[in-house]
């Protein structure tokens, strides 16, 4: 699900709600813009193709251990380079 307002910037704001149904083991992954946002010293950013690598690479793992994964990924990514956004990420696997 994409699109839609920023949460939390306009009080006013209408938002489209959406049903989706899980089952045991599948999971969510939710971030901010920031994670495909965060730039490398050459001004690259990690973009999504490499964000859906990092999520394809830990599959059937823990939530823990995917946010784990992708933290550990853009630190490698950016090295040396300073954070330019805030990076929000949170994974819920249903159990």
């Amino acid at each position: 699900i994409t699109g839609g307002p920023l949460l939390g910037v306009d009080a006013d704001a209408s938002y489209e709600s959406t049903n989706i149904q899980f089952s045991p083991g599948e999971a969510v992954y939710l971030y901010t813009d920031g994670v495909t946002e965060a730039l490398n010293t050459r001004d690259e950013p990690f973009g999504n193709d490499r964000m859906c690598q990092v999520l394809q690479n830990s599959a059937g793992r823990s939530a823990k251990e995917i946010d784990t994964s992708m933290v550990d990924a853009l630190c490698a990514f950016s090295d040396s380079a300073g954070q330019s956004d805030d990076i929000t990420m949170i994974t819920l696997r249903l159990k």
